[in-house]
């Protein structure tokens, strides 16, 4: 009898782990990084090189589709705001009282991309599937589902217990490594959220993201 109690529960366990899908790992990681539908964050964006000034945005979410991103720092470059509907970007200069089409990938400061910031949930937008899966993690491979994404790749490590985005590889169409964003947890709010602080590391530099609200 605890022969067959063992068996029936191993196979249980092995069902159980079969039932987490990679959609759904991607979902609950991005229920973490963005717990509401609409929100309203300050994103500081600091450079490795201390003599670069930080870039400081007001960024507001309406939903998926709709972000409005106001900067507000360094003071030169104040009242270039972005709205983005969709995969549709414009950026308004307003000294120039200038209007003009942007992209998800193109440059917001330094090697930060617009969609960096202004479309940060992933599912829905990309195709997952589980790469590998350790004890304590699992990995993601992901492939952008439509045209005008801001990566065409991303590689997604996520913690096994708290489905927490812990680290991540932004990739081109080939596979080469673009970025390498880590996720670290700077405090927690109510459970189960909780506030990160993107790092990316690039080649010869790095990019620092701080969620402040």
């Amino acid at each position: 009898m605890f022969y067959l109690l063992l068996v029936l529960f191993s196979l249980f366990s092995i069902d159980s782990y079969a039932e987490t899908s990679a959609d759904e790992i991607l979902r609950k990681a991005d229920d973490i990084r963005n717990p509401l539908d609409s929100f309203h964050m300050i994103v500081d964006v600091t450079d490795s090189d201390a003599s670069k000034p930080v870039s400081t945005f007001d960024v507001k979410t309406q939903g998926k589709e709709r972000t409005l991103i106001k900067t507000i720092a360094p003071s030169r470059d104040k009242g270039r705001n972005l709205l983005m509907i969709d995969e549709n970007m414009w950026l308004y200069i307003k000294n120039l009282d200038q209007t003009v089409r942007m992209s998800l990938n193109q440059k917001l400061t330094g090697q930060t991309a617009n969609g960096d910031i202004s479309r940060m949930k992933w599912h829905g937008d990309y195709n997952p599937q589980i790469e590998s899966k350790s004890a304590t993690e699992w990995t993601l491979l992901m492939t952008a589902s439509r045209k005008g994404l801001t990566y065409e790749k991303i590689r997604l490590v996520v913690d096994e217990k708290t489905f927490r985005p812990m680290r991540a590889e932004y990739l081109s169409l080939s596979g080469e490594t673009l970025k390498k964003p880590n996720f670290l947890v700077i405090n927690k709010l109510p459970e189960p959220f909780v506030r990160l602080k993107l790092k990316f590391l690039m080649p010869n530099q790095q990019k620092i993201f701080r969620l402040l609200q």
